[in-house]
């Protein structure tokens, strides 16, 4: 997992967790890996926010080993970076410089929030997200049906569907986004008032000052 916020791509995934074994979060590695084969030309980059608990063992190995190997597998060295070093829970300043951004600043940059979880106690980051008024794909476990029945708005998916049929209904959202931003543009840019004061005025300038 690479640490570098550079060159951040066209869709930003937040994944707001701890990385233990419970969040899944090799799922939503092969999620990133289908996801990276519909967006192809256009870039996606997957953000884990919480840092690697290096006791963590699974398989004979620590879970972050794990999943590195797993990013290695897939070829998504380029998609996924590990920000922890780089967050607080609120922004950080040195001499007026940020030093540390906030957690509120990681889920401004993101498109949507994903969380893999197998188990959870409670499921702040849905809570966190649903705040944020971000999009959110969640897997279908107890706490977060709990959650989604208290009036959380969020897409669910069973932890056995496919990382594919995951990934493909992540890009149709990502898809109607677009054609509702670009309806949007097509509304404000052709609306009556704007074509008054763009074409309209500019005309009739023109006459009276020819005349």
């Amino acid at each position: 997992m690479t640490n570098s916020t550079e060159e951040w791509g066209d869709y930003v995934i937040l994944m707001p967790i701890r990385v233990v074994p419970r969040k899944n979060i090799e799922l939503g590695l092969r999620i990133i890996y289908e996801l990276k084969k519909l967006v192809q030309e256009r870039q996606v980059r997957l953000l884990i926010t919480g840092p690697p608990d290096p006791q963590t063992m699974i398989r004979g190995e620590t879970y972050v080993d794990y999943l590195n190997k797993i990013i290695k597998k897939l070829g998504i060295e380029n998609n996924v970076s590990l920000i922890h070093d780089l967050l607080s829970f609120r922004r950080i300043y040195d001499n007026n410089k940020i030093v540390k951004w906030g957690i509120a600043d990681a889920y401004a940059l993101a498109d949507l929030i994903l969380i893999t979880s197998k188990e959870e106690g409670f499921g702040l980051p849905v809570l966190e997200a649903g705040a944020a008024r971000k999009p959110l794909f969640v897997s279908r476990i107890e706490p977060f049906e709990e959650l989604l029945k208290e009036g959380i708005e969020a897409y669910m998916f069973g932890l056995r569907d496919k990382p594919a049929d995951i990934a493909f209904k992540i890009f149709r959202y990502f898809l109607s986004d677009i054609i509702q931003y670009k309806l949007n543009n097509v509304i404000v840019k052709y609306r009556w008032s704007a074509i008054v004061k763009e074409k309209v005025l500019p005309f009739l300038k023109d006459l009276i000052d020819a005349g």
